[in-house]
């Protein structure tokens, strides 16, 4: 029964998934479905497909539908960490859309060599339940400088 069970829920969470997708006139990629599977199902992996074939969404859909409550998170749900600070920003607006879908409450911010001292408070103080950032400021992140 637990199995069946567990089977619905990857199903509804699954099609709510697609119909993001569809909502935005796109279809998901076998390995997309693929890696939400994979998720639900507590596995990992390696996504290696080329630039711009939809690594961002197979990554982040499982993941971003768990976030619940996110006005109170006392921390970062997920990170993601982008080679260059140049991609954080079409990363933003990627996941922004996806976010929105789920939950308009989930906050998406970016924390790189550009972002303000001001913002970088009030991320320690008030974490984002998404952050993108780059290695070079996640090291400076954990060093809390």
């Amino acid at each position: 029964m637990k199995n069946i069970m567990q089977n619905i829920r990857q199903n509804n969470l699954i099609s709510k998934i697609e119909k993001f997708f569809f909502t935005n006139g796109w279809d998901p990629l076998p390995f997309q479905v693929e890696a939400w599977e994979a998720f639900l199902n507590g596995e990992n992996g390696i996504i290696q497909v080329p630039t711009g074939c939809g690594k961002t969404y197979a990554a982040l859909m499982g993941p971003l539908s768990k976030i619940e409550d996110p006005k109170n998170n006392k921390s970062v749900n997920i990170l993601l960490i982008t080679p260059l600070k140049a991609l954080s920003r079409d990363l933003k607006n990627s996941i922004q859309l996806a976010a929105l879908y789920f939950n308009k409450d989930i906050t998406v911010a970016i924390r790189n060599g550009d972002t303000s001292p001001y913002e970088k408070k009030k991320q320690l103080t008030k974490p984002p339940n998404i952050l993108i950032t780059t290695p070079e400021s996640l090291t400076l992140l954990l060093s809390n400088k």
